[in-house]
């Protein structure tokens, strides 16, 4: 049955308080089966998006902490402290954008104070 044929037909039948007869409620329960299993359907393809999404993220997680780990790898930061041009300047770190962590922050702080011979 067309929607707009289900609607009018629901509006007809909540429009008083009579009990429903035998043949009108294996109608009502003939009309919701198919609208039920399209919302069966929809809920399973969400969960199994929900599913790829978490894993998406996971794997994404992994691979972020590799690169990073890498880009640790070819930090500037530990010659540092030999580079007699950036005694007195502020080096921006990392070069590209990808965040940094708390101690890190701290680490980079620590050395630009040191390298002003105050540490």
């Amino acid at each position: 049955m067309p929607n707009a044929i289900m609607e009018a037909f629901i509006t007809h039948l909540l429009r008083n308080n009579d009990p429903l007869s035998d043949t009108t409620n294996q109608e009502v329960k003939e009309l919701l089966k198919t609208p039920l299993g399209e919302l069966d359907e929809i809920d399973e393809q969400i969960s199994n998006l929900q599913a790829q999404v978490k894993s998406l993220e996971e794997r994404r997680n992994e691979i972020q902490k590799c690169v990073y780990n890498y880009h640790l790898l070819l930090s500037p930061i530990p010659d540092f402290l030999t580079m007699p041009s950036t005694r007195y300047s502020i080096i921006v770190y990392p070069p590209i954008a990808i965040p940094l962590y708390p101690r890190q922050k701290l680490l980079c702080f620590l050395l630009i104070y040191a390298a002003d011979g105050e540490l």
